[in-house]
């Protein structure tokens, strides 16, 4: 299913005041997308509550948690899936007709404090998740500042004025790095 999404980068604080508001506004709920051991799923009421919000991990665009993004009201029901050593893994994506009301969110995220990772947001195809999207481009990204084809945080620019790479991965050459 083909995506608009937008790419980021932001603090954590960047992100915050943004994110707020549209709890506030946007009865919405957050599972991490992902292959898990258990059909239970992990739902977030607010982003607060998330793992090492605003930090990268493992330094990499590919390791950042993915979110989806929903309705209060709508149920997450993960999908079996048997693997081949035998057992069933349980799948929480966005690829099947069930999720296709959800919205992704990708937290941008600091790496050791030398590296800011981007983030990312798209819709999926339901009137919920265009809304949400609208609403994320109006809300979320106010006062970020457009730098080639990433939108860059308040926050996030200054770090950027000051030399701190805002990169895809801490292992990219700085070429990779996002230039004026």
């Amino acid at each position: 299913m083909p995506r608009k999404g937008i790419f980021y980068f932001a603090t954590k604080a960047d992100m915050e005041s943004g994110l707020e508001k549209i709890e506030s506004e946007v009865s919405i709920k957050y599972t991490r997308l992902g292959l898990f051991d258990s059909p239970e799923t992990t739902e977030y009421k607010t982003y607060k509550d998330f793992p090492d919000f605003g930090l990268s991990t493992q330094g990499t665009t590919n390791s950042q948690p993915i979110y989806l993004i929903y309705p209060s009201d709508f149920k997450v029901v993960p999908k079996e899936v048997p693997q081949r050593r035998g057992g069933i893994k349980y799948s929480v994506n966005d690829m099947n007709k069930q999720m296709e009301i959800c919205f992704r969110f990708v937290p941008s995220g600091e790496y050791e404090e030398a590296y800011l990772i981007p983030g990312e947001f798209s819709p999926g195809i339901s009137d919920f998740s265009t809304s949400l999207y609208k609403t994320f481009r109006k809300v979320f990204l106010k006062n970020f500042k457009k730098v080639k084809s990433y939108s860059v945080g308040p926050e996030a620019y200054q770090k950027f004025e000051s030399g701190i790479p805002l990169t895809p991965s801490y292992k990219a050459k700085p070429e990779m790095y996002l230039q004026c």
